[in-house]
């Protein structure tokens, strides 16, 4: 007698043309591209697998295109995954999918990138801005129930910065929501790579902490916001002053979020967010100045303490609840 499928078998890749048996997990592929280091694992029932893996990243489309190729052949050898979900740095365009400006990887810019990884392996696969994955995987990372609306904002270099509404990544009309890093901060600040001045990316980020710190220690050799935070452990003055600077702005760039969105959370990762309190402090007594108590007290600010969240949002995507 035929097996007839129920319609609890495979609810998650339905959309994607593929089931699979009754009680079996899905595992996914989940990578997360940067600009120099790609990360990668599978995820299997919303969880890593395996320890996370690290690998420089090609320099060019076709040696990036041949070595995914190869470490999804890989995977489905030692991990049988079923489809891949991957993250990419860039502005990509809702419509098809084009990858219209990486600035990081440039080589990217007008690449359909899942069309080109799907003509090169025989799995599922689907692709997202890298600070979208990141937000999804904070978002699946919440302790059900899940919260309504979750940003999630990683500072870093620049801030990177995802909305998850419903589950779901807003991308918006075209595909170029949540750019909150370009979020005006301070409209006599310094100049952004984009074009404009006062970004919240380049005051709330290691890049603003660094600047502020060269600004009054110009003879400086130091080169991280780690550093500078090592120092303010050690009572330096200034390294407090740079952190108090980028953790002002940061306290504005949350109020103007709580203000439009009002999300349930706003979760807070990246090298920058493990200073904890040394930036969170200053961010909040301005938050304190700037937004209504009731909307403070509405609106949880959490620290990220993980830096997954890219692979298990990418591995995400292959669910049916991240479809847009």
């Amino acid at each position: 007698m035929q097996h007839q499928r129920g319609p609890s078998e495979c609810p998650a890749l339905r959309p994607l043309g593929l089931c699979r048996p009754r009680g079996a997990p899905l595992t996914v592929l989940g990578i997360d591209i940067g600009g120099s280091a790609t990360k990668y694992a599978p995820v299997r029932n919303g969880e890593i697998a395996v320890p996370v893996m690290r690998a420089d990243t090609p320099q060019s489309l076709e040696e990036l295109l041949e070595w995914l190729g190869g470490l999804v052949t890989t995977a489905r050898r030692e991990w049988n995954v079923a489809a891949v979900g991957i993250g990419v740095p860039g502005f990509m365009r809702l419509q098809d999918g084009v990858i219209v400006r990486s600035p990081n990887l440039m080589f990217l810019n007008g690449t359909a990138f899942a069309t080109e990884m799907s003509r090169r392996v025989s799995l599922p696969v689907k692709v997202e801005n890298d600070a979208n994955c990141a937000a999804l995987g904070a978002w699946v990372s919440q302790p059900p129930p899940r919260p309504r609306c979750l940003v999630h904002l990683t500072l870093g270099t620049g801030v990177g910065s995802g909305i998850i509404l419903d589950g779901r990544p807003w991308r918006g009309a075209c595909g170029y929501a949540a750019e909150l890093g370009h979020v005006v901060v301070h409209p006599q600040g310094r100049a952004c790579g984009c074009g404009g001045r006062g970004c919240a990316e380049t005051e709330a980020s290691e890049t603003g902490i660094l600047r502020t710190w060269s600004e009054a220690r110009p003879d400086s050799e130091i080169s991280s916001a780690r550093q500078v935070y090592q120092l303010v452990e050690a009572g330096d003055a200034d390294a407090r002053r740079a952190f108090r600077r980028a953790g002002r702005y940061l306290g504005i760039l949350l109020s103007n979020i709580a203000n439009c969105l009002n999300p349930d959370i706003i979760t807070i990762g990246g090298g920058v967010a493990a200073a904890g309190e040394t930036i969170l402090a200053p961010a909040h007594a301005e938050m304190a100045v700037r937004l209504h108590q009731h909307a403070r007290e509405c609106t949880r600010i959490e620290v990220a303490d993980r830096d997954d969240y890219g692979i298990l949002g990418a591995a995400r995507l292959l669910h049916k609840d991240a479809q847009a």
